[in-house]
């Protein structure tokens, strides 16, 4: 696949646009071999700019691989799967969701944590060894919610409605509208926690039936109008 890459040498340029604003932007930025190429890719906000340049278009997306340690951190062997595939050429790999929130927020054995600063180091490693091969590297923050079981947490999961996520499933507890602030404010905390540890970038997952994407769900979201929710907001 890299050799076919290389041979790969059209001119691009493209961006995503919403309600008018680009909001990201691909363009190239050297006129070399496919591999050789710097890609920009920019993101825009009304506060800020932020730029990534890639050394190529391939991207690793965030899979599971249980190589994680039982108690959530990075495993050697996991670095080695990681750097392995930084060595091969991909200009930007996405590490496996990692869970903002304990015990809740779990959703396996051997799924990597990013809710303390202990975890700092493994983590630190992994970017700095990723680096020296030219790839950047991002990673995937997740809550599992009602994905969640109680068995493996010790707890009843938390959703955002007492529904199930799928048919059969436990039947999980309503998350309180402080608990939803407490849990945005988890994963502001790990998105910081990731910039100090040198990660690029980082991807709030929303999908997969959790957390999230729970609330997204009509499946799944019953909302209940409340003194203590503001529209404006």
């Amino acid at each position: 696949m890299i050799e076919a890459a290389k041979a790969y040498a059209k001119l691009f340029s493209s961006r995503i646009v919403y309600r008018d604003k680009i909001i990201a932007e691909y363009s190239e930025l050297e006129n070399t071999s496919w591999l050789n190429r710097k890609e920009k890719v920019c993101y825009e906000t009304k506060h800020s700019s932020y730029y990534i340049f890639l050394d190529n278009r391939l991207v690793m997306a965030p899979m599971g691989t249980n190589f994680g340690e039982q108690n959530g951190e990075m495993s050697f062997l996991h670095m080695n799967y990681y750097e392995r595939r930084a060595k091969g050429g991909y200009g930007l790999l996405i590490v496996e969701n990692a869970y903002v929130k304990y015990p809740e927020g779990s959703n396996g054995t051997t799924q990597l944590r990013i809710d303390a600063d202990n975890y700092i180091p493994r983590l630190y490693k992994l970017c700095e060894t990723t680096h020296q091969y030219g790839t950047k590297i991002a990673i995937q923050l997740n809550h599992a919610g009602a994905s969640a079981m109680e068995s493996r947490i010790g707890i009843q999961p938390v959703s955002a409605s007492a529904t199930p996520n799928k048919a059969g499933g436990a039947i999980p507890r309503a998350l309180t509208v402080e608990e939803i602030y407490s849990i945005a404010d988890d994963h502001a905390t790990a998105a910081k926690r990731a910039q100090t540890i040198v990660f690029d970038a980082i991807e709030i997952h929303a999908g997969h039936s959790y957390l999230i994407s729970q609330f997204l769900s009509p499946l799944t979201f019953v909302f209940v109008i409340t003194n203590s929710i503001s529209f404006e907001k």
